[in-house]
């Protein structure tokens, strides 16, 4: 399976919070994101998890794929 793109990633990520705000009935942009990280906050609690330290690893993720990625045109353009 090929790595997603950025993009992509940005893309599940909409899907989810789409679902989210689909049963919870949340529609605030400003407040969707809160209160999905508050309740994931909660599940990992109640299952074990270390939140903390989840937020933290992405963190780290994050920024290892957060560079800028070529489209396949400009690859294309500067690989001949």
């Amino acid at each position: 399976m090929a790595e997603p793109t950025n993009e992509e990633r940005a893309a599940h990520a909409e899907a989810a919070l789409e679902l989210y705000c689909r049963i919870t009935g949340d529609s605030e942009d400003d407040t969707m994101l809160v209160d999905l990280l508050t309740d994931l906050r909660h599940w990992a609690a109640r299952n074990g998890h270390n939140f903390d330290d989840a937020n933290f690893i992405s963190e780290i993720h994050f920024n290892n794929e957060h560079t800028p990625q070529k489209t396949e045109k400009e690859a294309g353009a500067k690989g001949g």
